[in-house]
């Protein structure tokens, strides 16, 4: 629901917000819900595609390393939104990003 998944977007931006550098399984482990590891991942990438985290150590499946990120736009404290075109909109600057841009 759009419920849900304001609280989940909630958790992971305030987790991304506090650590700064971070993999997908540690916003997780620093939620306080339960977030599906694919969800967390996504958002991730994302947000990656769009400008808001650079890349400090890509994944090796094959080693089961997960990518490690550095968020580098942080605009407030609302969580930017994915929306169904996979644009994300920011409501604390009210920007849209299309995946491709950089900071």
């Amino acid at each position: 629901t759009a419920a849900r998944q304001g609280e989940v977007t909630e958790q992971l931006w305030r987790g991304m917000v506090l650590l700064k550098r971070f993999t997908f399984r540690d916003l997780i482990e620093t939620a306080s819900i339960e977030i599906p590891e694919t969800t967390a991942r996504s958002y991730c990438k994302t947000l990656l595609a769009t400008g808001y985290l650079r890349v400090l150590s890509k994944a090796d499946p094959s080693k089961g390393v997960v990518a490690r990120y550095l968020l580098i736009r942080d605009n407030g404290p609302k969580p930017p939104r994915i929306q169904r075109v996979k644009q994300v909109f920011d409501p604390n600057t009210r920007e849209v990003f299309l995946p491709g841009a950089r900071s």
